[in-house]
Formats: structure tokens, sequence, C-alpha cells
């Protein structure tokens, strides 16, 4: 039989764990009501260079992919080169390009969407330089895009789409942010200091070209192209500096994936849904594609993974 000494010993332990209990739920209920939320999560299919016959069923499975329960995409962003190839084709032939692109993200695509124009989209590398910009309208139309760069808002973020392919006529294109574009970026970056997310399908920053086979190098160091690299990238990055809502800057282009933080800004080339254009890797680079998890405090964080289904 217990005695009342031991009865009182047993009832402090109880109030006690009680005490420490309730404690504990206050503590775990406070830090889950802190906890930030995940607002969004969108997929990054870049270099897609989806020709008018063949692999056609690939992108839909893919995008079946990212949309499904394995992933759930709430979001879709194509980074340019989403066709095979507008440049060097008669404009017939890049328009069944588009038609076939536009068919299969109509048909497919349930979730919010958006384009990026990369140069590979855009026809007339051998025509004047108007025929190179009505290739660009051509492919604006066609992705549904408001215009050649553009923003918009979702989930408390802004997202900034560039256009940083443009007419060179000794080499058919090069990369970089034309002036009226850079004052209309400055401006956005200005006027909102919503946490921001930009798109753009030529690199502003990346590491990995710098090993690739196809980097010239001359007395020990390495030269990349303007049409590998935003030629005025310097220029843009700098505007990051005053402009702190600037979280993550994806890319394609390359068909490597790498990603680097300067400044507080994570630049991520994000590799290619073709891999080597449906000819296996390229430069040990097979498919891949970004997620991409947005949160209600301002972080964002990438992951880039296979994308072979």
């Amino acid at each position: 039989m217990l005695s009342r000494r031991d009865l009182l010993k047993a009832s402090a332990v109880v109030g006690v764990g009680g005490i420490l209990s309730a404690a504990t739920a206050e503590a775990n209920n406070s830090q889950s009501r802190s906890r930030p939320e995940r607002v969004l999560r969108f997929a990054y299919l870049t270099d897609s260079h989806l020709p008018t016959r063949g692999h056609t069923q690939d992108l839909k499975s893919l995008l079946d992919k990212v949309q499904g329960p394995e992933i759930k995409a709430q979001m879709v962003v194509f980074g340019g080169d989403n066709i095979f190839s507008a440049s060097g084709v008669s404009r017939p032939d890049a328009e069944a390009q588009l038609s076939v692109f536009r068919s299969v993200i109509r048909s497919e695509v349930n979730v919010p969407s958006a384009c990026v124009l990369g140069n590979h989209d855009v026809w007339g590398w051998r025509e004047p330089q108007n025929g190179w910009l009505t290739g660009k309208r051509l492919a604006v139309e066609s992705y549904g895009m408001p215009g050649r760069y553009y923003s918009f808002v979702r989930a408390g973020w802004k997202f900034i789409a560039l256009d940083s392919v443009h007419f060179h006529r000794a080499t058919g294109y090069t990369a970089s942010i034309d002036p009226e574009q850079f004052a209309w970026l400055a401006h956005e970056l200005k006027s909102d200091v919503r946490p921001t997310i930009i798109f753009s399908h030529v690199p502003l920053m990346s590491v990995t070209y710098l090993g690739a086979s196809g980097t010239s190098r001359h007395g020990g160091g390495a030269r990349i192209s303007h049409q590998m690299l935003v030629g005025n990238s310097r220029e843009v990055i700098d505007l990051f500096r005053t402009h702190s809502q600037v979280k993550m800057v994806l890319s394609g282009h390359v068909h490597m994936s790498d990603s680097c933080r300067f400044r507080g800004v994570e630049h991520v080339c994000c590799g290619a849904v073709s891999g080597g254009w449906w000819k296996g890797d390229f430069e040990g680079f097979g498919p891949l594609m970004t997620i991409v998890d947005l949160f209600s405090d301002g972080r964002a964080f990438s992951r880039t993974v296979s994308a072979k289904v």
C-alpha cells in the first residue's frame, strides 16, 4: 500500500509532467506557426529542342511527371530553345515547329506556364535584321508571351523573363540585355520589392562553360563567347547589388548544369531537357530539369534532377 508521502510524490511528478507536456506542446505549436510556408513549386524546363516529328511523347511524359504526384509542380516555365531549331530553316518549317510545341503545351500543361525566348526559337538568322525581328514576333505570339520580355506576379513572388538573344550580322546572334530592356528591368526592380526570380535563356553567370571542350584557351586564359554568356552581364548583375529582392537567376542554353552564389543571388544553369539534342549526353550531362521551391519568407531553393522518363 502506498503511504501518504508516496502519494504526494506521485502527484507532484504527474503535475510537473503535465506542465512540461503543455510547455512542449505550446513550443511545438509556436514553431509550427513561425515555420515559413512553401507558397509555390515550379519546374524549369529549358532546351527541349522539340522537333516537328519525334520526341513529342518524351516531352508529354515529362510534363505528366512534373505535374503528377511525384513532383506536383504548380507552374511550368519553358526556358527557351523550346523547339528544335528555327535558325537556318524556311519560315514554314519554323512555323511548323512552333505549332507542334504549342499543341503539346495546350494539351498537356494543366497549371500556369510561362516561356522565355531562346536563340533557336527565332526564325530569320540568315535574313536581314527585319527578318530576325519578324522571327521573334512569331515565337512570342506562338508561345502566348506578353512580349519578348515581361514580368508577372504569383504567390507573392515577382518573376521577370528576359530576352537575352539578339541579331548579329556576322554570327547570327549575340547575347545581351539591350538598352531598352535594361532600363525596363531597372524600373521593375526599383518599383517592386517583392522577392524576385529572373529567367534568362543565356546565363548571366555560369562556371560550367569554363570547363567545356568548346571553350578556347590562349596563353593560359579562357575566352567565352558572348553567344555563351550575356555580354553585358556585369551591368545587369550590378543592378542586383541595390535590389536585394532578387533571389535567383535561372538559365539554360549551354546544355550543362551548375549553381553558383554571387553577392547573395543564386545563379542556376539548369541543363537541357534534350541533353545532347536527343542524342545522349552533352559534355557528360544527360537530360535535366530544375525544380524550385519558393517560401513565404523570401527564400528559394532549387534542385536540378534527371529529365529522363
